[in-house]
């Protein structure tokens, strides 16, 4: 069983600098060619690393 229990946003950020300084990101494969950084924070990964 599932249900739905508050939505989930995630945000992308970056440095007026960095836009400045690389290609523009126009859509998600752009990304591909940036340094990126990844957050995950899940109840399964807080107990898989353990």
């Amino acid at each position: 069983m599932a249900r739905k229990l508050a939505p989930y946003r995630l945000l992308l950020c970056a440095a007026p600098a960095y836009l400045a300084a690389h290609p523009p990101i126009t859509c998600l494969s752009d990304l591909a060619a940036h340094n990126c950084l990844g957050f995950v924070h899940t109840e399964f990964r807080a107990q898989s690393q353990t």
